[in-house]
């Protein structure tokens, strides 16, 4: 099928050196619970994905949630007003990749949205871990040399890109990233929309993709006008 942006789970190399019997799901395949055997499970990287995933699994589980970084949390609702309600009114949603506003932006990792997670860590149902650093047999290494024992693994380490279906010479750079200015590829009659940062923070939510697409379609027309039949 084809892919996108978001098209390809990424998992560490060393996920394969894991014993058969250690369960293994992408974030991208995890649905529910009872996908998993009974134990302990790792949750590899805190996005927000990953931090609801462990939130859910804590109902009834011990739960380890491994993080390159220190985890920033924010409300899902700031003086009665929803927070991406206040981030869109404060223009952050809006903020170009390269102004002063994005720039910084794109230096951070994204916020976990939702408290819940500093409550389960500070009641012990979660804990902290820092960075996977590998893995071997039945153990999963982590950055401070320490080690543990997981009846599951969930990779929340985000996606690639997946381009290989755009079969068009020069569509793409050597890493496999579209090549575009605001969705708008060097090669003639080719257009992207929903890219991470592709103009603004919210170029691949749904709130701003309609803004690169409407871009977009403001070239395509000017395009079909130079290229119509005469």
């Amino acid at each position: 099928m084809p892919g996108g942006a978001f098209g390809q789970p990424r998992v560490p190399g060393f996920a394969s050196a894991l014993a058969p019997r250690i369960a293994q799901l992408h974030s991208a395949a995890y649905r529910r619970p009872d996908q998993l055997p009974p134990g302990p499970v790792l949750v590899a990287g805190c996005g927000n994905s990953g931090a609801q995933i462990a939130a859910e699994l804590a109902a009834d589980r011990p739960v380890l949630l491994a993080s390159r970084r220190p985890v920033r949390l924010l409300p899902l609702t700031m003086l009665g007003r929803s927070t991406f309600g206040w981030m869109n009114t404060l223009g952050l949603f809006a903020a170009p990749r390269n102004s002063v506003v994005g720039r910084a932006m794109r230096r951070r990792p994204d916020p976990i949205f939702g408290l819940e997670l500093r409550e389960l860590i500070g009641t012990g149902r979660i804990r902290w871990k820092p960075e996977v650093t590998g893995a071997e047999g039945e153990r999963v290494r982590f950055a401070d040399g320490s080690e543990e024992q997981p009846a599951a693994v969930i990779w929340a380490t985000g996606f690639r890109p997946d381009l290989g279906w755009i079969d068009v010479e020069g569509a793409a750079d050597e890493l496999g990233l579209p090549r575009h200015h605001r969705g708008v590829s060097p090669v003639a009659g080719l257009y992207f929309a929903g890219l991470p940062w592709q103009h603004t923070r919210s170029s691949a939510l749904i709130c701003g993709a309609g803004r690169d697409a409407a871009y977009a379609a403001e070239h395509i027309a000017a395009y079909l006008q130079d290229h119509r039949p005469i």
